[in-house]
């Protein structure tokens, strides 16, 4: 996996044809953009993202723009669904998406934590009002993908 530091200070992870884009808002908020489906690889970034934000604000929320991803991979999945059910009680995430079966994911990841930890939406001002509602201001950000990942 190669890792970028970008001007803006977001932080750019690219695998294959997967690219994660993350970047902290502050009071626990991380936003993560992501292209391509999301390989094992990446849970490990989301992860430790997730976990320098409870050690720092005791909470975090994700706000995950994957609206240009279409699937997930079966070891990210498994990883993110371990880690947010032993974190449930301090974990939020909102997650733009544009695909019918990252959604179905979803909502059985919820099913197998046992509570609704992460929100689905595909209207993008619903993702953001639930963004301001964490980080007032919140808005979604166009993402200047890597020239290695031609869309």
């Amino acid at each position: 996996m190669e890792t970028r530091q970008l001007e803006d200070g977001c932080r750019l992870y690219i695998d294959g044809t997967s690219e994660l884009h993350a970047r902290e808002l502050g009071r626990g908020v991380l936003v993560h953009s992501s292209l391509g489906p999301a390989p094992g690889v990446f849970a490990k970034v989301v992860i430790d993202d997730g976990e320098r934000m409870l050690k720092t604000f005791g909470r975090c929320v994700f706000m995950v723009d994957a609206f240009e991803s279409k699937r997930m991979s079966t070891e990210f999945r498994e990883q993110m669904t371990k880690w947010l059910t032993a974190n449930r009680d301090r974990v939020r995430v909102h997650i733009l998406l544009d695909s019918k079966l990252m959604e179905m994911a979803i909502n059985v990841a919820n099913l197998v934590i046992g509570t609704v930890t992460a929100r689905a939406y595909s209207d993008v001002a619903a993702w953001e009002k639930a963004g301001a509602s964490e980080h007032p201001g919140f808005r979604r950000r166009a993402i200047a993908w890597s020239a290695t990942n031609p869309r």
